[in-house]
């Protein structure tokens, strides 16, 4: 399995919600909502995370040694805080790690 980096995006549209733990996002995640591929999860570094509905459990795997989502994280990213802080001036070149601690202080 490859590595993980925390936080964990669990992401529906532009509802995000995170978790600092593989643990905490599996018993957060519905198998329904998996098997209706209802969202998507991701690591912090744009890792798109496999998710195993199990029963009435989830399981949380990444197959991505080197993460293959980056962009489509930041886009996430980005039209989130652009919409939720109404900042039309947001700057399109921030990097992910400055993405993710800016959605950070708005969803926790």
């Amino acid at each position: 399995m490859a590595t993980i980096l925390f936080p964990i995006f669990v992401i529906e549209g532009l509802d995000i919600v995170a978790f600092n733990s593989i643990e905490a996002a599996e018993q957060f995640l519905e198998p329904w909502w998996v098997k209706e591929k209802l969202g998507k999860v991701y690591d912090s570094e744009g890792r798109l995370l496999e998710l195993i509905a199990e029963d009435s459990t989830v399981k949380i795997s990444s197959s991505e040694e080197i993460p293959m989502h980056i962009s489509e994280l930041r886009k996430i990213l980005f039209d989130f805080l652009k919409i939720t802080r109404n900042d039309q001036c947001l700057d399109t070149n921030h990097e992910l790690s400055y993405l993710v601690k800016e959605v950070l202080k708005i969803i926790k």
